[in-house]
Formats: structure tokens, sequence, C-alpha cells
């Protein structure tokens, strides 16, 4: 077999994906450079006629010295985490050295089974897109190899112990086992897919605290207007997607006035923390504003100020709430539509339906302040620690002055100060959250003291938390902004397009009792991350990145609520599909009915018609398969051949069917000639017609040889023979 002749190759191959995916589950470069290294290397001197093996006191030795090493390592690191990292390591040291070690069947047997170990290590810790083509490559090497693992050991034993037996005479057994093997390698793919399928889709997990933060990855859909709500432990890069939302055309009302080159459009706020990262909008009742808008401008309220300016906007995607500037005072639409208008929030939410155009009067500046200060929810700790930190820094007052206009200065220069700190070259802005809060020292700090104290990488939203934690610990009013910021298309121009990756979130401070004004301490690093080169290398990390997200929101975050969004998509048209079958079928009937007057026992009569021709068409399926198989076995191929090899194929299958009466059975595994012999010691006259008939059976069937009438008789004077001498004994 092909195959056969690469399962040293492929069981390498096997071990080296094992390796390399334990150690990016562990995220060990250094490992991997040293045992990758040395697993590769193994290839050069520990194959081939050249090789060079380690003695099993050698392997022992190595052994003792690593389970001491990653013992000790252990003792000091006692946490459950470091002890399977521990066990990891060990693994793929010991899987490294077998692979210098003298290939045989015991060893390769080790080294399958530190291979598998090594995987269902790396799948308690990894989530990367990278390590799910790793582990779908790695089940597939993995049921071949352990497959041929069999035959391998098979054909060593056969080698060592059978080689003179004369078992291999028979030609059909190379595509019988290749058959075999192919129908085995198929069945288990099949079953394997379909069952892990059916119990992943069945059974919806929760995503672990170490996880979440890599596997929801939900940042676009939040600041992109379709959540009200910021949680910090989901999304990564699925804001990098360039898909477009819509896009904008701004008029300027004032003579000499340009548009601004960077567009802020609002979509929800938050400002109350609920701690473990998640931020919620507070309740503001009195402020709704349910109302119907079309052609005329109706008021939404977000300012009372004078209009500046005129916006269009046009979505191409279907949002929850309407990206609006923050100072909007009216607005209009082509289509009717029916809104609800949050003025204290500055966020308008669809009711659904088409949109249409969309024309807003805005002012340029953020909404008018209104109504009572809110509760901030859950200061964190170290938000309080850093704020105090930094006002001291700064040398301003911690608490504000009671006179009302040094109290809107200190407001002001406070929120600036924070805005400061965070712009500074101490946090690193990033859309890859997946090596976040991995390790156990900060696996169980919030988010915010987490970006603040430990780990200070994360996008626009921990800036923003960040921002409004450290503002409320001060006692300012702050607010996290969730939208889009859209550049212009062109400089100096009036149209913006939004796109998912233009999804932002700022900040807000309330600095007096009318007015918010606008704090955004990622906007410089945002612009910096943002300027992506272009080109076919940009496109194909763009399209990996959106598979990744994909990946992390549909596979790793796949819970009762991914379940429930698949059944709605699914379920509907599958049953619309079965009824109007149904439907179908059940007008036949009715027409069976009357065409053959059967009235109301016809539905009966019908369907006992159906039956008996579904049971006569299964039996001549059955039949034919069974004749096909037949034929498949024997090699037949065409009507041509089975003319040819018919009076054969009868005398060999009589020759089979009077020697198993006589109570000689042909063991499947034996070849013809063999099995003939061996009935030698015990009826010795019946092995020279029986010999005849095979050989005659063979030179017909595999040799090509023509069937005449000297053929024929010579075959049945050698069966009658055997018959006769059965029939006297």
């Amino acid at each position: 077999m092909t195959l056969l002749r690469h399962f040293s190759s492929l069981s390498y191959a096997f071990a080296l994906v094992s390796i390399l995916a334990t150690c990016l589950a562990q995220d060990a470069i250094i490992m991997l450079l040293f045992a990758g290294g040395a697993a590769v290397a193994s290839r050069v001197f520990a194959e081939g006629p050249r090789a060079k093996h380690i003695t099993r006191g050698h392997s022992l030795f190595l052994t003792m010295i690593i389970v001491i090493g990653i013992g000790t390592w252990i003792f000091f690191n006692p946490t459950p985490e470091d002890a399977m990292r521990g066990i990891a390591i060990f693994a793929v040291w010991m899987l490294v050295i077998k692979l210098y070690e003298r290939r045989t069947l015991e060893i390769e047997a080790e080294r399958l089974i530190l291979s598998v170990l090594l995987m269902v290590l790396a799948t308690m810790d990894a989530f990367d897109l990278l390590f799910g083509v790793l582990f779908v490559v790695w089940a597939l090497l993995g049921t071949i190899v352990i497959m041929l693992f069999h035959l391998h050991h098979g054909a060593e034993f056969s080698g060592l112990e059978v080689a003179d037996a004369g078992a291999r005479d028979d030609p059909t057994i190379g595509a019988h086992v290749r058959r075999h093997l192919r129908n085995a390698v198929l069945i288990l793919v099949v079953t394997v897919v379909l069952a892990t399928s059916a119990i992943f889709l069945l059974f919806p997990r929760g995503v672990s605290p170490q996880l979440a933060t890599a596997a929801a990855a939900r940042i676009a859909k939040t600041g992109g207007g379709l959540n009200s709500d910021v949680t910090l432990l989901s999304g990564t890069r699925l804001v990098e997607t360039s898909g477009t939302v819509g896009t904008v055309h701004i008029e300027m009302l004032e003579i000499d006035a340009v548009p601004p080159p960077r567009l802020y459009l609002r979509t929800a706020t938050s400002s109350v923390y609920m701690g473990d990262g998640r931020w919620q909008p507070t309740p503001y009742d009195l402020s709704i504003q349910e109302t119907v808008v079309r052609g005329t401008w109706t008021p939404i309220g977000f300012s009372d100020a004078k209009p500046t300016r005129r916006l269009r906007i046009d979505l191409s995607e279907e949002l929850k709430y309407l990206p609006v500037p923050g100072g909007s005072v009216s607005m209009r639409s082509s289509e009717l539509m029916n809104i609800t208008v949050f003025p204290d929030r500055g966020i308008v939410e669809l009711a659904g339906g088409p949109i249409g155009v969309v024309q807003i009067l805005d002012t340029a500046g953020p909404p008018t302040a209104g109504g009572a200060a809110r509760s901030p929810g859950i200061v964190p700790a170290a938000a309080i620690e850093v704020a105090r930190q930094v006002m001291r820094d700064r040398g301003l007052p911690i608490q504000s002055p009671s006179d009302l206009q040094e109290a809107v200065e200190w407001r002001v220069s406070a929120a600036q100060a924070l805005e400061a700190y965070l712009q500074s070259s101490r946090f690193l802005y990033t859309l890859d959250l997946s090596r976040i809060g991995r390790s156990a020292d900060v696996r169980d700090m919030d988010p915010v003291e987490r970006f603040l104290l430990a780990e200070p990488v994360g996008h626009c939203e921990y800036y923003a938390a960040a921002f409004v934690s450290m503002s409320q610990s001060l006692g300012l009013e702050a607010r996290i902004v969730a939208g889009f910021l859209v550049q212009q298309q062109e400089p100096g121009g009036n149209q913006y397009i939004i796109m998912d990756r233009d999804a932002h979130a700022w900040a807000e401070v309330r600095v007096d009792e009318f007015r918010w004004a606008r704090f955004d301490p990622t906007v410089a690093r945002r612009a910096e991350a943002g300027g992506a080169e272009e080109g076919l290398l940009a496109s194909l990390t763009g399209l990996y990145y959106r598979v990744e997200a994909w990946w992390r929101l549909n596979i790793l975050g796949f819970d009762v609520e991914r379940q429930n969004e698949l059944a709605e998509d699914v379920l509907p048209p599958a049953m619309g599909v079965v009824s109007k079958v149904q439907a179908w079928g059940e007008a036949r009937i009715r027409q069976l009915d009357v065409a053959f007057g059967f009235g109301r026992m016809g539905t009966i009569y019908t369907m006992a018609a159906i039956v008996l021709l579904g049971s006569t068409g299964i039996v001549l399926w059955r039949s034919l398969v069974r004749r096909r198989r037949f034929r498949r076995r024997l090699g037949l191929s065409n009507r041509a051949d089975v003319a040819r090899s018919a009076p054969a194929v009868a005398a060999y299958r009589d020759l089979l069917v009077l020697l198993k009466k006589a109570g000689f059975v042909k063991p499947d595994h034996m070849a013809p000639f063999t099995w003939c012999q061996s009935i030698e010691q015990s009826r010795p006259d019946l092995v020279a017609p029986a010999l005849r008939v095979v050989k005659t059976f063979y030179a017909i069937r595999y040799g090509g040889q023509g069937v005449d009438a000297k053929c024929e008789q010579e075959t049945r004077a050698d069966l009658a023979k055997i018959r006769s001498v059965l029939e006297k004994r």
C-alpha cells in the first residue's frame, strides 16, 4: 500500500504538529525554538542508513533529568495552571527523546500516545484560529497514522514470522485491504464529524473566564450601534472588518465654515459600572421620547443651540441605534420612521423597518446637559488610587472647589490631566486582546484595574472605561460614548463613509450644569494604529482577522444565545420545506383518490401501494448491490469480463460448495492454492482435481486465457471426480 510505505513520515509529521500546537497553546516561543528544533533535527540524525540513536539507558537518564527539573518547577509554582504547563513541557521533551530512539513498534506506540497527550493538554488552554487549523490537520493525520499503525504492526509481524508461509499468492488481497482501509477511514471520519457536530450544536458551552476575553469578539457590534452596553471582556479584532455601514454628507450652514476632518457619531452611552468589565446606561425614564419622523423636521432635543451644519445619513447596514452627532437639534427622514429619543444620553433608538435617507440639523458640539447627577455604580479601587496620584503629579486638588466658576475650571483641568495620563507612552493601543489576562496573577483582576495597574494594553473601550472610572472616582459625572469615528473621504471634502472598523468609544464629562465636554484619550493612538498598509499583505491579514473573529465568536463563543440564533435562521426554512413537501404529497394522494374512485379508503390503498412498491424497490436494489459487490470482489468491471469469466467462476464456486459439504471450509484469509494443499494430509485424493480447478479459474480470470470446449470438459470432469470421491466416502 502506498500510505503504508509513508507511515514513518506521517508518524513523524503527527509528532511535529503535536509539539507545534502545544507550544502555540502555551505561548512558549523559547520551547518551540529548542524542542521544535530538536524534533526537526531528529529526522536528520535518527533516520536513514547512517542513523544514530540513543540507547535505552541514555533515554532513561534524560527522562530522569526532565522529571527532576519539571518537578522542581512545579514545587515552586504549585498552582493548577502551572502544574498543567509543567506536564505539557514534560510531555514535549519526552516526545523529543522518543524521536531519537531506535524506531520499534513499542517506541512508535509511545510516540503516538505522547502526541495524543500533548494535544489533549493543548486544547485546555488554546483558542487561536491557528491552533484550530493545526488541530484539524492533527486530527486527519492522527486518523490515518493510528489506523496505519495496525497495518504497520501486521506488516512487521508478517515479515518476521510468516514470510515463508505461502500466504501471499492471492492476487486479490492487496485490493481487498486497500478497499477496507479506505472504507474504514471514510466511515470513521464521517461518523466523527457528524457526532461531534451534533454534540457541538446540541450542547452549548459557557465561555470560561480565561477564554472570555478572546472568545466573544463583539466590539464592533457594541461600537457599531447594535448594543447599548459596553463589555470589556468581549471583542478583539472584529473592528478591523471592512464592511460599509453607510455614508454621511455634511453641508455647512455658516459662511466660510469647513467640515471637520473627523466626525464623531454616537450610538450609545454607558455610565454605570457593574463590575467585571460591564458598563450599562443609567435608566433615564423621564427623558424618553417616542416619536414618528418622516418628511418634516422633528425636534429631538440634544441641544438648544442654533444649528451650524446639516448632515445627510444613508445607512446600508441595519443598526439598532442611529449614528448621530452629539449636538443634534432635529431630524427628518425620507421614509416613515418610528424612533425612541433619549435626549439626556444623546442617542436615537430605531424601531426597525426601512430607514432611507435621514437628515439632521446639528450644532457641531456635545449634547446639552440636563437632569440630576446619577450614581456612578462601582468604582474600582485602582481607579481611585491612580486618579489621585495623577492629580498630585499635576499639582491639582483632589476635591472640587466650592466656587462654581472654579469648580468648572477644576473639572476641565482634572479631565485633561486624566486624558493626558492615558495618552502617555505607558499605555499601548491594540485590538488583539488574546493574550490579556491569561497569567494566574492577573486573571482574577477587574479589567479596569488590570488595565491601569498590570497590563496597560487594550483598545478604545479600555481607555474610555479607565478614563470614566478615574473621573467618577474624583466625583465627576462621566460616561462612555460608543459609536463611530469616521474620517473624510478626501481631505477638505464633505463626504464620509462609515465602516465597521470605524467603531470607536470615547468619553464625556459634565463640566457644568448645562454642558458636556468630549474627551478622547485614544484618538491619536487609534489613528496611528489605523494607518494600516494597503496591498495584498494587508488584505490577507484582514481576511485572517475576519476569519479569526468568526472562529472566536461562533466556535469558541458558541453559547445558548448563538444556538438560538442558529435555530432561528435554520429551522424555519427547513420546516417550511417539510410543510411544502407534506402538502404536495397530500394533494397527490387526493388526486389519486379522485382518479381511481377509491373514496374514503383511497388513502389506505395508496399508502399500501407505496409500501409495496417501495419494498420491491428495496429488494431489487439490495440484489443489485450484492451482485455488484460480488463482481467488485472478483475484479469484474464490464459485461465482457463477466461473460468470459462466468464458467470459471461458476466452477470455482461449485468446488467451494462441494468441499464445504465435506467439512473443508476455506478461511477468508487463506489463498486458494494454500488451502487446497492444507487438505492433502486428510484427503490426498481430492487435492489434484481441486488444484486443477483452481488453476483453470486463475488462468481464465486473471491470465486472460480463453474458454473452449476442452477446458470446460476437463473442469466438469474434475468436479465430477471430486463429487464421486466424496459420495463413495
